[in-house]
């Protein structure tokens, strides 16, 4: 079973055991062994499961915290940082971190950060100070990045509880069958708008909101009064009237979602589905989304 799966399970029976697993993955990171994820792999897991978790995460704030060190330290085990930050900067701000206050005298060479090794206790100093740097300088992304963690779980907040809720109530898993307890959000709301039912997280274009709607607006409600007076009910328009149903995310939309979409409309050939969205979302771009920019959130200490 894969990662993925795995995390699935843990958060749908506790928040507080979903990240005690991703603290697992993060103490094996790049430990050398081969055996352990990236942070390049770790980044769309945490991503999974604080959208998984939503507002539960609020109430974890030790787990949290435990998990920000496991992955710092992860970070500090790895020449590059983890990829957290862009190589340059991160040299850049080592450099400058450590400028003046290196093991002097004696010659060395120049380490993998632009830093002066040299031999003996002086050496182990100064690989100290070097540790002690990149610290200074990861610390502060990594906030920025669990920062964005938690924006990632209150996004669906207001959407209303169950549009939020993600993860299957245990007596709903053995209805989903083959022990899944995830239910995939854009999956879930058109099943229910199929259905027949009014999904209010959906926002409609052809609803009364359109601009044709606007502009006709007072002549229809006029029409609809004179049809009530004649005892005409008018039936409510839904979605499913149309045969052509348009859906575009903002925000992307995976190729998960598209194949879980395609599956679903296949089995009501009465409508024509357009999927569409702002890009195609895969682990890879949500990580290099997430890590964007970490330097420039928060300046970095140059001390």
């Amino acid at each position: 079973m894969s990662h993925q799966k795995v995390l699935q399970h843990v958060a749908a029976e506790a928040a507080t055991s979903a990240l005690q697993s991703l603290l697992q993955l993060a103490t094996r990171a790049h430990t050398g062994d081969g055996g352990g994820l990236g942070l390049a792999e770790l980044v769309p897991l945490l991503a999974m499961v604080y959208s998984l978790l939503g507002p539960q995460v609020e109430a974890e704030a030790e787990a949290e915290q435990r998990l920000r060190e496991a992955l710092l330290q992860a970070c500090l085990r790895d020449e590059r940082g983890g990829g957290l930050l862009p190589e340059r900067e991160l040299r850049a701000a080592v450099a400058a971190a450590t400028s003046g206050g290196g093991g002097g005298g004696g010659g060395g060479e120049v380490g993998d950060f632009g830093f002066e090794e040299v031999d003996g206790p002086a050496g182990a100093a100064s690989e100290a100070e070097l540790m002690a740097a990149k610290r200074d300088v990861l610390a502060p992304a990594l906030r920025e990045l669990f920062a964005r963690l938690r924006a990632v779980a209150a996004a669906r907040r207001g959407l209303g509880p169950r549009a939020e809720a993600l993860l299957l109530p245990y007596g709903q898993q053995a209805e989903a069958g083959a022990g899944e307890v995830y239910r995939p959000l854009l999956r879930h709301l058109f099943e229910r708008m199929l259905a027949g039912e009014d999904v209010s997280e959906l926002q409609r274009l052809s609803g009364g909101g359109s601009i044709v709607a606007s502009t006709l607006g007072v002549t229809g409600s006029l029409l609809k009064k004179g049809a009530q007076m004649l005892g005409v009910r008018a039936k409510a328009a839904r979605p499913t009237d149309a045969k052509l149903v348009v859906v575009y995310v903002v925000g992307g939309i995976s190729l998960g979602e598209v194949r879980e979409l395609r599956q679903l409309f296949a089995q009501h050939p009465r409508h024509r589905l357009l999927l569409g969205g702002t890009h195609l979302t895969s682990p890879a771009s949500l990580a290099k989304q997430l890590l964007q920019g970490l330097h420039e959130a928060e300046a970095l200490p140059v001390e």
